[in-house]
């Protein structure tokens, strides 16, 4: 600690002297560099900068001129056609297509003249590389590539006028606008500078001589200060290297690692006690021995030999592990990180070693290494029976889907023919007694109800093995809307619900299946019916989100789901109201979530007990035929 203080000390007397002189010559180098960049200021502003400020500024004029007058001949163009068009003379009128060529002959023009000023502003500017104005010439570039984009469809379109051609240009000669008046400004802002210059000179070569003076008073003192502290210090030196002596001799004693010192024919120099106590041999048993045929099995001296030899040529040892054999034949692991030992001179005189025990530590990693191999056994065995389980389960899945998409057609034969009969029967319900009459009419609402059921469950086993068809169009929401409201309405009158519709009418238009839609809005609606309340309501909203999606919102005055119901909600054969007999399967709210996700949509819900749900979905919005 003290030997470092020292050195430190004397180090400082030394910068002190050079940073004195340091700083003497870089306060003349910089009154060098400062009449040199007068001068080379003087030669840039007669040389380049003149021509390159006025330059562009110009060209900029350029630009904005040709967009003006480009403005003008399509406004007067306009206006003359327009005052021909309300006359009544006999005079002879140039016809549309005329006026079109005339207009695109025009537009062509507009894009040469406009192309080669800019071709010149970006030539000046890639040649001076001012990064100052690289991001306004690049915001031109920008411009006039939409200019150019513009222009080009405008001829493909062939919809010419004033207005569009202003919109279209009017990017451009902003950055024409703004190129000029920077270049404007740098341009008499460097006559500012330069009048300033001259006058500034005197005052930065005073302050730097005064500052000179100064800081090297400072240093002087600075300088005088270091060198008293440093032999006040000096007499101290001697008392605290041994103190540091004697904590480094300790530290080499009651550290738990082998500290070997050999020279450089391999011989034992010194050893610390902890090697005496690892391996049984005293320091004075050992010293002058040599260290390979001394503590090494057979097996291992030729390769330590090595690099023993190896060390002593220069090289680093790290993390090396060989044994060493004790008093008693024990073999103990040892981890060894030496370095060559050196003179004054540089000379090698032999090598330090530090070794760390790590035989434990090796009998610890053999151990974890047979329980990894033993875990991997385990971790095998259980993905095996993990996968054949997979397996069955997929198997399982896949004949249920089957069983129940050939029960679900041949359900629906018999069930048609039921159907087909009772409605014959309800032909001639004149030749019946009330009884019969409300017996066909139950045969058919409860065949309609079953139909009903075994559609569901066809659809989903069409979803769950992915063969069910979706065909993406253009679909007005009010279309679809006006048939579901129509298809639940009886349903909604015989519980006295009032339905809001608050969509209709606002021309929304999305990108979806037109059938499959209709069925999902269907279930959405007649769930809305069933989970409501007598006298409730039904609320429809709507919101366009991002400009992209469009939301509906389907919200009911019902008693509304619990935590629990939430989460089975759209679980297959999940029915959430049993206790009052509301008819259904469980699963019209899953093929209505599978259905909007196959569009591309989503489905949320939110309830709050006591006050009702409400349900929405996100489809994508139909393009515009601008877009």
């Amino acid at each position: 600690m003290t030997l470092k203080t020292t050195i430190r000390r004397n180090k400082q007397i030394n910068h002190g002297v050079y940073g004195l002189l340091a700083i003497v010559i870089t306060i003349f180098a910089s009154i060098l560099i400062l009449l040199q960049l007068q001068h080379n200021e003087e030669i840039k502003r007669e040389a380049l900068d003149n021509d390159y400020h006025l330059a562009i500024s110009k060209y900029g004029l350029e630009i904005i001129s040709i967009i003006d007058r480009a403005k003008l001949w399509f406004r007067d163009q306009e206006i003359i056609h327009l005052n021909n068009i309300n006359s009544l003379n006999d005079e002879v009128m140039p016809s549309p297509i005329q006026i079109k060529l005339q207009k695109r002959d025009q537009i062509n023009e507009i894009k040469v003249e406009i192309e080669k000023p800019i071709k010149e502003i970006i030539r000046i500017q890639t040649k001076y590389a001012d990064p100052e104005f690289k991001t306004i010439t690049l915001l031109l570039e920008q411009a006039h590539f939409k200019v150019r984009a513009g222009l080009n469809e405008l001829l493909k379109t062939k919809k010419y006028s004033s207005q569009k051609i202003d919109v279209i240009i009017e990017p451009l000669a902003s950055s024409a606008i703004q190129i000029q008046r920077l270049h404007q400004h740098a341009y008499q802002e460097m006559y500012q500078s330069f009048e300033s210059f001259n006058n500034d000179k005197r005052i930065q070569i005073i302050s730097l001589v005064i500052a000179l003076t100064l800081v090297g008073l400072a240093s002087v003192y600075t300088l005088l200060r270091s060198v008293r502290d440093t032999l006040s210090k000096l007499t101290n030196t001697q008392t605290e290297l041994q103190h540091e002596r004697d904590f480094s001799n300790n530290l080499i004693i009651t550290a738990p690692v082998i500290i070997l010192l050999l020279d450089t024919e391999g011989k034992i120099q010194h050893v610390n006690p902890y090697f005496e106590q690892l391996t049984g041999y005293t320091l004075s048993e050992i010293i002058g021995k040599k260290w390979v045929s001394t503590f090494l099995p057979e097996r291992n001296k030729k390769p330590i030999q090595a690099t023993l030899d190896s060390a002593l040529h220069g090289y680093s040892v790290r993390g090396k592990i060989n044994p060493i054999v004790t008093r008693g034949g024990k073999e103990c692991e040892i981890e060894w990180y030496a370095e060559t030992t050196r003179d004054k001179h540089g000379a090698i005189t032999g090598v330090l070693s530090i070794g760390m025990d790590i035989t434990k530590r090796i009998q610890a990693e053999e151990e974890i290494s047979k329980y990894r191999e033993h875990l991997e056994e385990l971790v095998l065995e259980r993905t095996t029976e993990m996968k054949a389980a997979r397996d069955e389960a997929e198997r399982s899945n896949a004949a249920k889907s089957q069983f129940l998409s050939h029960m679900s057609h041949e359900l629906r034969t018999p069930m048609n023919a039921i159907l087909g009969f009772a409605q014959i029967l309800k032909l001639d319900v004149e030749n019946f007694t009330n009884t019969q009459t409300e017996n066909i009419t139950e045969i058919l609402n409860a065949g309609h109800h079953l139909l009903r059921l075994i559609n569901e469950l066809l659809d989903l086993t069409k979803i769950e093995s992915g063969k069910l068809d979706i065909s993406m169009e253009d679909v007005q929401i009010d279309d679809v809307l006006q048939y579901s409201i129509a298809l639940i309405n009886p349903q909604a009158k015989m519980r006295n619900l009032n339905i809001i519709d608050n969509i209709s009418g606002k021309g929304y238009c999305i990108h979806t299946d037109f059938t499959r839609f209709k069925q999902a809005l269907v279930n959405l609606l007649s769930n809305a019916v069933k989970y409501n309340r007598d006298h409730g309501q039904i609320i429809l909203n709507a919101k366009i989100i991002e400009e992209k999606y469009l939301r509906l919102y389907i919200k009911d005055t019902g008693t509304g789901l619990s935590p629990k119901d939430m989460s089975q909600l759209f679980t297959s054969f999940e029915r959430l109201d049993t206790k009052d007999n509301v008819e259904g399967t469980g699963i019209g709210l899953v093929i209505t979530k599978n259905l909007i996700e196959l569009m591309g949509g989503t489905i949320h819900v939110e309830s709050t007990q006591g006050e009702g749900s409400e349900f929405w979905v996100e489809l994508e919005l139909a393009k515009s035929k601008e877009d």
